[in-house]
């Protein structure tokens, strides 16, 4: 389980990697990538140093549990002659039935169950910790009411808990009903050994619930399919001896069976492809191009420090504005074929996707027709940057003759204008003002790739969605071919096969 150990990952890649400053790929729940990126955020390692990119969002835990309860509403609606379903539900009677335990010690909450990702939480109290000694605690949150008048009792069960090889300080909770002791009985617990105890109100905050979350419902998913695939691997073993005998008879219907449920299963293969695409990134390069174009702002006409001539002021301020505009195209024209070129990439990995199936190769998905390019462009500067100066009163500049003709040697002549152009400021400026528009630009183009990428990926799935329908109606008239017995056989199969299918999406989410 991820959760038992996310803490350590940042010291692991640190030793893999020999150091930070790389970038990480990450599929999981958006839950668990949040979850990553605070245990290097906890860790002290800034999004600068390690760079993590959620690449394929899988389904969070309470669509798997609702996909759990789902196969089992199927298992009752649609029995199998072949599975034992009131057999299989007593034996994991304790995994299936009833509600996750959440137990509270010395104190009342309030409600007498809460509701978290689709799972029923039910409260159960107790007033001795001793009652917990034959009860199994790995994962079950435990909350402490403490409050003045049973201090002394609370630091008796604590101390209980923290003996306990089936108990983790995670799965502790306190709260606190006197906010005056709250001082102290945080003090208390930290000195009994938890230094970041897990301080709550009420059982509705999310710390709460994203501990049962990451927790005990997780674990409920990867009990749940655990046993269900022990149980299909068993029926499969028991399916296979049954189909060997019986496929002397009728051999060439079987052939034929045998050929669509290949096809069906390539066809399945393709659309898993579609189905668990990685979510899209904007393509570093387009970054790249960006970090490009305001370096070359930023390093336009370096060696020059300020501008003092007057006529000269103008002719520069000019010059920029062409320059900008000039980079600015480029930036525009090299984005474009990388564009295209993301697009083409999108293309050819659809068709490869599709060619998993093996059939109607004729169909092209990808030929859809692309949203056109927007239109970017910078403003002119040029007047801008002339208002960007310094204007300053200094002494004029006299020749030897100008001060020999001065009727007073101790008078000072007068103060003229001086006007002052920076050239760091101009180039400040001019990035202020390419930048927001670059980013613009990326992120339209990110989305025309983006809407390509969904819109083909949602045709081939439908396309193949139709084609699995009617290889499957072919099967099912093959099938009506079969003797009694044979047809029966065949129901098995393909109600395994259902099964099958309906665990492979629990476990892929």
């Amino acid at each position: 389980m991820l959760q038992t150990w996310i803490g350590q990952i940042p010291s692991i890649f640190y030793n893999e990697m020999n150091g930070y400053d790389f970038e990480l790929e990450f599929s999981g729940t958006e839950r668990e990538y949040e979850e990553l990126k605070k245990a290097f955020c906890k860790a002290g390692i800034s999004e600068e140093l390690v760079r993590i990119f959620h690449k394929n969002d899988m389904c969070g835990r309470d669509d798997k549990i609702s996909k759990i309860r789902k196969l089992l509403a199927w298992m009752e609606e649609k029995p199998d002659r072949q599975f034992d379903k009131d057999g299989f539900l007593k034996e994991n009677e304790d995994l299936f039935s009833g509600a996750y335990p959440l137990i509270v010690v010395n104190g009342s909450v309030g409600d007498e169950s809460l509701y978290v990702c689709g799972a029923d939480i039910e409260l159960e109290s107790v007033t001795a910790v001793s009652e917990l000694d034959s009860t199994e605690l790995t994962y079950i949150p435990i909350v402490f009411v403490v409050a003045a008048d049973n201090a002394e009792a609370f630091q008796t069960d604590l101390k209980y808990m923290l003996k306990r090889k089936d108990v983790t300080n995670d799965q502790l909770f306190f709260l606190l009903n006197d906010k005056h002791e709250a001082f102290k009985e945080k003090r208390i617990i930290k000195d009994l050994g938890i230094q970041e105890p897990n301080i709550i109100s009420s059982l509705e905050e999310e710390l709460v619930k994203r501990y049962l979350e990451v927790y005990p419902l997780t674990d409920f998913i990867g009990r749940s399919i655990k046993v269900l695939e022990e149980k299909i691997s068993e029926m499969e073993e028991k399916l296979t001896s049954e189909n060997e005998k019986c496929e002397t008879d009728g051999k060439e219907i079987y052939s034929v069976i045998d050929k669509l449920e290949t096809r069906i299963s390539n066809l399945k293969k393709a659309n898993d492809a579609f189905e668990q695409r990685d979510n899209l990134e904007m393509p570093a390069a387009f970054k790249a191009e960006e970090a490009d174009l305001l370096n070359l702002i930023g390093g336009w006409n370096s060696k020059k420090t300020k501008i003092t001539k007057a006529e000269e002021a103008p002719e520069l301020a000019k010059k920029l504005d062409e320059d900008v505009h000039s980079y600015f195209e480029s930036f525009v024209e090299k984005v474009r074929e990388l564009s295209a070129a993301e697009v083409k990439q999108i293309r050819d990995t659809f068709v490869e996707w599709y060619d998993y199936g093996e059939f109607d190769p004729a169909y092209d998905g990808s030929n859809i027709t692309i949203k056109k390019n927007p239109e970017a462009a910078v403003p002119s500067i040029a007047e801008a940057l002339m208002k960007l100066k310094d204007d300053v009163y200094v002494a004029p500049k006299e020749d030897l003759l100008g001060i020999l003709l001065r009727v007073n040697a101790a008078e000072k002549p007068d103060q003229v204008l001086q006007v002052t152009y920076y050239t760091q400021v101009w180039r400040q400026y001019a990035i202020s003002v390419v930048k927001p528009i670059a980013e613009t630009y990326m992120s339209q183009q990110f989305d025309i790739i983006h809407d390509y990428f969904d819109t083909s990926a949602e045709a081939y799935q439908i396309h193949l969605g139709v084609l699995i329908q009617q290889q499957t109606q072919e099967k099912e008239k093959a099938s009506l071919q079969l003797s009694e017995e044979a047809q029966l056989l065949q129901a098995d199969n393909d109600w395994l096969g259902e099964f099958k299918d309906q665990l492979k999406e629990i476990e892929r989410g």
